[in-house]
Order: structure tokens, then C-alpha cells, then sequence
């Protein structure tokens, strides 16, 4: 009896030492899981807490900043001067400009090279058969950004410009990314970025460090589009730009969902023969905050989105594409919210679109083309040589699609076509029937919030120029509207406080729709769903994290 007294004693012994232990194991489980928790919450506060990325010294020639990256072909030097001149004075610090057709603007270009008052600002590219050779070719032994916009555009680089425009804004992030630009802009000759300011100058610099101080990776803004009001540009006491000679726009319904400014858009298309209100895209244009995008994303190429954004994560332009072919729906992977953040600018930072500015540059534009499809990405259009060079990539192409307004620019071709043929004014009329808003609709329009009179950057760019024309030194002048700091911050917005509202509107932008857009899309839906007063009974809306 006392020898098993005993062995229950130290079988007792036994179970309580092992529960101990368990325990003991178990505390220090626990301990670890909450030593683990708590330098993730750290990890991530210094992540949200810690200073903006440190821009890179310039190891070049030009100032460290916002940049501008566009492609041009055939500008005149009134329109190139104009365009530098006015971006330079908002605060860019660098104009990466490649023409895609170089040998038809030497004169331009060498001119650009030459004169200190743009030469400080501008960076020119010609891309010819040994730029392409060294860029435009797969090689997987080479870190150029190029290669991951390749598998979707490689196979129509030689023969679609949206294609080449992307090829171009890789190789300018991985040249700003070394050379100390902060922010990347992709945006074209005819646009303008504009700051809401009577004085505009170093306006764009300040819109750009604040969202650096924020520490957000990408940013977009909005688009508007003109409204031209006569067939060709008739002020004689004004430069033949549409910079200088269009002040009336068109407001884009993606942010301003008026039922009055929604029925002037349907009232348009319904009296111009099918063609839409706006003519070109509607979904704004983006830019990458170089340095910060790098500090989150360590070694990882820096990729457009199309032409009007950049990408999220450098493999969401292929994944798209593979999707697309695949006939799978749109689904965006994660990309962890340490390594990605984005703002949007609605109102007061905008792209302002002149497309289709005037009669004559739209008869140079379809004259001297015998045959035109409005249909983009036509593989077959590239030969048997550059097919079999991306077959590797081939479920990655682009596929085939439409441009916006395809009513418009193929009535336009036969028009001008027809005008050539006959020497009548088919293009004249086609131009004032589909283009020109009817002055007696004008009020109503203005008042319905669809369109809008601004005078400012006419008013702005002509104090400019006569300001650099009557200067000894107009360069030195233009650095110093680049360097001014503009007095007011802007409002932008983000998704931190919103109601996550997962918006499917059927009516969106195409690219809204797609994986990157995720973003921008949820804000227009606030936007709308506030605008109809749709949210559900008792739902109040905070405010847009606007700052």
C-alpha cells in the first residue's frame, strides 16, 4: 500500500513537473507570439512613421525634382517653347522629351540642345536602330525596366505609339531613379499640368513635396478636355498654340456627377452623329514617386500601366495582359500596403487635355494617311521578324482594341480624304459638326457645370513669355519661377478613411477596371454614390481624407 502510495506520489510529482514544463513552454510561447506582435505593430509604425525617401543627389547635369517624360513628333518650335517653358516654371526640374521620329526634327532638337534658356531643363532622346537594339531586344541579362513592359508591347513597338511611349517612361524612371528625380510624370505635347493658382510658378514643385512628406508611391490626377469654339485658331494677336488660344473646357464627368452635367454629355453624342462629349480618354494620368517607391520596393523595375499610370507592382502589366487572354476576370493580387500607396487630385492639380485643338492640325493629322483603322495593337501589323522575336511573350501581347471616339477619327479620315479628292470642305463641315459647341447651348452648359471658361493658363503663359523675351537672361529667369514655393498646399484624396465601398460601376473608364485602377475606382464610386445619395439609411460619409 505504501509502495504504491509512493508511485502514485511520484507519478503525481511527474504530472504536475510536465505540466509545469507545458506550461512553462506554453508562457513561453506566448511570450514570443507577443514579442513577435509587438515588433510587427513597430515594424509597420516605422514604416507609416518614418521620414520621406531621401531624394538621390543628381549625378547629372540637372536639378533634382518632378520630372516629365513625353514623346513628341513634329512639334514647332511656338508650341515647344510654350510647353518647356510653362512646365519648367511650375517646377519641373527635367523635361525627358524622346522623338519618335528624330530625323524630322533636327532643327528642333538641336535648337533645344543649344539655347541656355531651355537647355538647363530639357533631355532630349533620338532613339535610333542601336538605341533599340540595346533596349527594345529580350535579354534576360540586363536589369533595364524595359524588360518587364516587353512581353505585353515588345511585338508592336515598331508600330503602335502607345507601345512606344511605355518603352520610353521605363527607361526615363530607371534613368531618374539613379539621377535624382523624385516624382516621374508621363503626360503628352498636348497637355498641360495645371495648378488652380493665378501664379502657377513652382506650383507643381510644392503639389509633389507634399505628397512626398505624406510618403506615397504614386499619385494621379484628373483630366479635362477643350471645347473648341472655332474651326482654327482666329486670335492673330495670340501664338498659333492652343495653349493661347482655347480657354473653354469640357469637365469630366468621372468626378463631377451632376444629373444636369451628365445630360449634356448624352445630349452631345445624340446631336454629333454618335460622337462623344469627350473625345479622348477620361481616367486622368499618373506619376511614380521614384525614391519612395524604391525604399519600399528594393531592386524592383518601376512599370507603366498603359500610358496613363504607373504600375503598382512591376509584373501587374504582363499579369493583365495574361489575364486578358486567358478570358479570366480582372483580380488584383495584393500588393502589402507598406509597398504601395497612392493619392488622388481631382480638382485643383489637373490634366488639362488639348486633343483635337483645331481644323487644320486635324486635316495634317489624316492627310497624309491612305489607309486608317481606329483599331490598336494589331499584332499582324508586325513582321514575321519582330513576331518570332517576342513568340517567347506571345500569351503576353496586348491584345487588339479600340480607340476612344472611333466614330470620330473614322469619319474624320474619309472626311479629310474625301476633301483631298474633291477640293470641297467635307473635313470643314464634318469638323464643325462633331467638334464646335452651338453658342446658343453655351450658357446652358456652362451653367449645367459640363463646361468651363479659363483664362488663367492663357493669362499666365503670355506674363511668361513676355517675361523671358524682354530678359538678358532668360534661362536664369526660368529657374527662378521653377524655384519659387508656392504659398498653398492642395487637396488630395485617399482611401485611409473612406467607407470601403467596392464600387462596379459598368460605365467606367476601361482602365479604371483593370487591377491597378482598384484605387481610383473606390474614389469615384464615393464620389458618385455621395453625389446620388445612394449610401444606406444612416451611413454618414467621412470626410475624403482631403488635406
Amino acid at each position: 500500500m505504501a509502495v504504491r502510495k509512493r508511485e502514485n506520489a511520484q507519478k503525481n510529482k511527474k504530472i504536475v513537473k510536465r505540466e509545469k514544463v507545458e506550461q512553462q513552454s506554453s508562457s513561453e510561447s506566448n511570450y514570443f507570439k507577443y514579442i513577435f506582435a509587438v515588433f510587427a505593430v513597430l515594424l509597420l509604425f516605422y514604416l507609416n512613421q518614418s521620414p520621406p525617401a531621401p531624394v538621390a543627389k543628381s549625378t547629372s547635369r540637372f536639378q533634382s525634382g518632378p520630372a516629365i517624360v513625353t514623346t513628341w513628333k513634329g512639334v514647332s518650335r511656338e508650341w515647344a517653347e510654350s510647353w518647356i517653358s510653362y512646365h519648367a516654371a511650375l517646377g519641373f526640374t527635367r523635361l525627358f522629351i524622346f522623338w519618335d521620329a528624330p530625323e524630322n526634327d533636327k532643327e528642333t532638337i538641336a535648337w533645344l540642345n543649344s539655347d541656355p534658356a531651355y537647355s538647363w531643363v530639357v533631355d532630349n532622346y533620338e532613339p535610333d536602330d542601336e538605341y533599340k537594339k540595346r533596349f527594345w531586344m529580350p535579354n534576360n541579362e540586363v536589369d533595364d525596366f524595359e524588360q518587364w513592359v516587353l512581353p505585353a508591347y515588345g511585338v508592336h513597338a515598331e508600330t503602335e505609339i502607345t507601345a512606344r511611349q511605355s518603352l520610353f517612361a521605363a527607361r526615363a524612371a530607371q534613368i531618374g531613379l539613379a539621377e535624382g528625380v523624385s516624382w516621374l510624370l508621363h503626360i503628352d505635347a498636348d497637355e498641360l499640368f495645371w495648378v488652380d493658382e493665378k501664379d502657377a510658378s513652382g506650383s507643381a514643385k510644392r503639389i509633389f513635396e507634399t505628397l512626398s512628406e505624406k510618403r506615397f508611391t504614386h499619385a494621379s490626377f484628373m483630366n479635362d478636355e477643350i471645347l473648341p469654339e472655332t474651326p482654327n485658331f482666329e486670335n492673330e494677336q495670340l501664338p498659333k498654340t492652343p495653349f493661347h488660344q482655347r480657354t473653354l473646357f469640357k469637365r469630366s464627368s468621372s468626378t463631377t456627377f451632376s444629373q444636369e452635367s451628365r445630360a449634356v454629355g448624352q445630349e452631345w453624342k445624340a446631336e454629333h452623329d454618335g460622337v462623344n462629349f469627350f473625345m479622348g480618354y477620361m481616367c486622368g494620368k499618373g506619376a511614380v514617386n521614384l525614391q519612395e517607391y524604391n525604399l519600399r520596393n528594393p531592386g524592383e523595375a518601376v512599370v507603366p500601366q498603359h500610358v496613363v499610370r504607373f504600375a503598382s507592382d512591376f509584373r501587374n502589366l504582363g499579369l493583365i495582359t495574361l489575364l486578358k487572354t486567358l478570358g479570366m476576370s480582372y483580380q488584383h493580387f495584393e500588393v502589402p500596403v507598406e509597398r504601395y500607396q497612392s493619392a488622388a487630385h481631382f480638382y485643383k492639380a489637373r490634366i488639362i487635355h488639348y486633343i483635337n485643338s483645331d481644323l487644320d492640325s486635324a486635316r495634317s493629322k489624316f492627310g497624309f494617311r491612305e489607309k486608317f483603322d481606329s483599331k490598336i495593337f494589331d499584332a499582324k501589323l508586325a513582321t514575321a521578324e519582330e513576331q518570332a522575336r517576342f513568340d517567347l511573350w506571345k500569351k503576353n501581347w496586348t491584345e487588339e482594341e479600340g480607340m476612344p471616339s472611333d466614330v470620330y477619327y473614322n469619319n474624320m479620315w474619309k472626311a479629310v480624304q474625301e476633301e483631298k479628292n474633291t477640293g470641297k470642305n467635307q473635313a470643314e463641315l464634318y469638323y464643325k459638326k462633331t467638334s464646335l459647341v452651338n453658342p446658343k447651348k453655351l450658357n446652358r452648359y456652362l451653367q449645367a457645370g459640363a463646361i468651363y471658361r479659363n483664362n488663367d493658363i492663357r493669362d499666365y503663359l503670355l506674363k511668361l513669355s513676355k517675361e523671358l523675351h524682354s530678359s538678358s537672361s532668360p534661362g536664369d529667369l526660368l529657374k527662378e519661377h521653377n524655384s519659387r514655393a508656392a504659398a498653398s498646399k492642395h487637396k488630395y484624396s485617399t482611401c485611409s478613411r473612406a467607407p470601403h465601398f467596392q464600387c462596379d460601376h459598368k460605365d467606367c473608364c476601361f482602365h479604371l477596371r483593370s487591377p491597378m485602377f482598384t484605387f481610383e475606382k473606390r474614389l469615384l464610386g464615393y464620389i458618385r454614390y455621395d453625389s446620388f445619395e445612394w449610401w444606406k439609411k444612416g451611413i454618414t460619409w467621412p470626410p475624403r481624407s482631403q488635406h
